[in-house]
Parts: structure tokens; C-alpha cells; sequence
């Protein structure tokens, strides 16, 4: 019988918190409709590129996060998540 072991993620760095920061809401309808057509590296590129980084509020976390687990980048999802809640 094989014995199962916890998986160790890796923590998110710490952040500075500061005020959530708008996204102009034509960079926040884009990244959304690249997401909504299943373009979700660039929906990344354009929040990332679009944003005080890591203080924008809970739309961009949000639309971030998923765009990136839906690369299959979970480690990167994961994180993000942490610094949505630490935000």
C-alpha cells in the first residue's frame, strides 16, 4: 500500500498593501472579452501590462486568476490568490 504524502506549494511572497487602483475600464473590458474568447495569455499580458501591480481591486485579481489556472498555470493561480487576499 502506497502511503500518500502532502504536496508542499510554494508561498507567495510578501507584498506591500496599498489602495486597490481602477482599472480603466476599457483595459478591464478587454482583458474580459480576450478571456471570454478563450485568449487567456492575453488577458493576462493586458492586465499585467495595464496595472499598478499588485494593488489593482478584486475584478482584476479575479479575471488575473482564472486567466492563469486556465493556462494551467496553477502555481502562478495560487499565488495570485494569496496576494488577492493579502490585498
Amino acid at each position: 500500500m502506497a502511503v500518500l504524502r502532502p504536496i508542499e506549494l510554494p508561498v507567495a511572497p510578501a507584498l506591500e498593501v496599498r489602495a486597490p487602483v481602477e482599472l480603466p475600464e476599457s483595459t478591464e473590458t478587454a482583458a474580459e472579452s480576450l478571456y471570454q474568447q478563450g485568449r487567456y495569455a492575453e488577458a493576462e499580458g493586458a492586465l499585467l501590462a495595464a496595472s499598478e501591480l499588485p494593488a489593482f481591486g478584486a475584478p482584476g485579481f479575479s479575471l488575473l486568476t482564472r486567466a492563469l489556472a486556465n493556462q494551467g498555470k496553477l502555481v502562478d493561480a495560487l499565488t495570485w490568490c494569496d496576494r488577492w487576499v493579502g490585498a
